[in-house]
């Protein structure tokens, strides 16, 4: 499987091992989120059937994904995914004890701010756990929250 990284929508390319470890290249990318020029982080797989060179946004890959937006010290990550509805749903991530919580956080980049619970705000470190597991299965850790996000 091939995934595709992207800063701010814009920059991307496809995620390689060939200087870091997988883990490590994920670790070192969500890393330099810096809230301003590089203030949000994609991951999303390529479909099996499409080079990169020939693959469209939003029709090859960045369909489904798992996203962050902040500073590597201080950021969300979203995931957006075809349900068995067959429509896209997407979440706001976060551990187990964000069923529980108000949203009292407040997560800034570019001119925006995000009001989430303190339990979905994540750093490089711990985001990396989550995007590491997301490259392998597709999925998030067991056990994790997911808190449905409404943009209508």
């Amino acid at each position: 499987m091939t995934y595709i990284s992207a800063f701010n929508d814009r920059s991307r390319g496809v995620l390689r091992d060939a200087y870091r470890s997988y883990p490590a290249q994920i670790r070192r990318e969500l890393g330099l989120l810096d809230g301003k020029d590089r203030a949000a982080y994609s991951l999303s797989r390529l479909s099996d059937e499409v080079e990169w060179t020939d693959a469209k946004p939003g029709v090859d890959y960045d369909v489904e994904y798992l996203q962050s937006a902040g500073t590597a010290d201080r950021m969300t990550i979203e995931i957006r995914r075809l349900e068995a509805d067959e429509k896209l749903h997407q979440y706001a991530i976060g551990r187990p004890e964000a069923a529980d919580e108000a949203l009292t956080e407040i997560v800034r980049y570019d001119a925006f701010e995000l009001h989430v619970a303190p339990s979905e705000v994540f750093d490089a470190d711990a985001a990396a756990e989550v995007y590491y597991h997301y490259f392998q299965t597709n999925t998030v850790p067991e056990g994790m929250h997911l808190r449905e996000l409404d943009f209508s």
